[in-house]
């Protein structure tokens, strides 16, 4: 019995491993200044646009990959 109900929690749980964090969360956790212990707007966005860089530059790459090869 303690097999099925390990099995059934392994069922249930499956979802969680799909999870992401927020983006809006992590542009939200890079403001802050830990040294100064103030929230920095200047951070935000700083990190937002690396992100949004990183973001397209994986959209690229995945566009050049889907090409077919006698294209």
């Amino acid at each position: 019995m303690l097999a099925s109900s390990s099995s059934a929690l392994t069922n249930d749980v499956d979802h969680l491993r799909q999870l992401r964090p927020s983006e809006v969360l992590g542009i939200w956790e890079h403001g802050y200044n830990q040294i100064t212990e103030m929230w920095e707007p200047e951070l935000a966005a700083a990190y937002a646009a690396e992100r949004v860089a990183s973001r397209r530059a994986a959209e690229a790459k995945g566009r050049k990959r889907k090409r077919p090869a006698g294209a």
